[in-house]
């Protein structure tokens, strides 16, 4: 599951949509309506608005629910510049996101099969 999350984190930051779908389950289903052609167009189009994308992440949580399955928690600052540091954040015009993500063990690799979002403070970050 970690693997999973360092994957999106590395491609979000070469700014590379279609490997992040990759990692998103067929099944993919949000409170928003959103399926996985959705969600792949909305974060390409995030990309696409933005020339560099760095990111600042912290896992919260993991927890595995079941066998197969598993939620994670993850926090995610996102900026035009690279961000050394929680503490630099105040400087930055980051945007910051609290992720709660379930995952789903899909032939051998873990994948995205939901997702909810909501901003998150600078001192969720410390």
């Amino acid at each position: 599951m970690r693997a999973l999350l360092s994957a999106l984190e590395e491609s979000a930051q070469r700014r590379d949509a279609g490997a992040m779908k990759e990692h998103v389950s067929e099944g993919y289903a949000d409170a928003q309506g959103n399926d996985k052609r959705a969600i792949a167009q909305l974060v390409a189009l995030h990309l696409l608005r933005n020339q560099s994308v760095y990111l600042l992440t912290r896992v919260r949580s993991v927890e595995i629910a079941a066998p197969g399955e598993a939620r994670a928690e993850v926090l995610v600052a996102m900026a035009g510049r690279p961000i050394e540091a929680p503490e630099a954040l105040l400087a930055l015009r980051a945007d910051l996101y609290r992720f709660d993500l379930g995952l789903a063990e899909e032939d051998g690799d873990w994948r995205v099969r939901s997702a909810q979002w909501r901003p998150a403070a600078v001192e969720d970050f410390r």
